[in-house]
């Protein structure tokens, strides 16, 4: 995927906007209010690359509120306001599978309260 925008979509299990079972890449791609049922709520990944991605607003129930990644890299993106909704989620912003091996550099994390 490559500079793309992802607004809006819902996924009944992974990866609300985007899904790879395999090696994928993710690179200079937006995404605003994608939701996932169970982890991804913008982008479930097995193995690959996001790189230089926004992502706003995006909700899994389960794990990785923006993303899901079993191993790889997240690199250079900006994440605001992404969510894991369940009672034992993980990761708001970026969720890696336990065990796995990932990497996470350059990147912002705001966290939006209301109060």
């Amino acid at each position: 995927m490559l500079n793309c925008n992802f607004t809006d979509n819902i996924a009944n299990r992974y990866g609300g906007a985007v899904y790879f079972s395999g090696t994928g890449e993710v690179t200079n791609c937006n995404f605003t209010n994608n939701s996932a049922t169970y982890d991804g709520g913008a982008v479930w990944i097995y193995s690959g690359t996001v790189s230089n991605c926004n992502f706003t607003n995006n909700s899994a129930t389960y794990d990785g509120g923006a993303v899901w990644i079993y191993s790889g890299t997240v690199s250079n993106c900006n994440f605001t306001a992404n969510k894991a909704t369940g009672d034992e989620s993980c990761g708001g912003a970026v969720y890696f599978y336990k065990d796995s091996e990932g990497t996470v550099t350059n990147v912002v994390l705001l966290i939006i309260m209301h109060i």
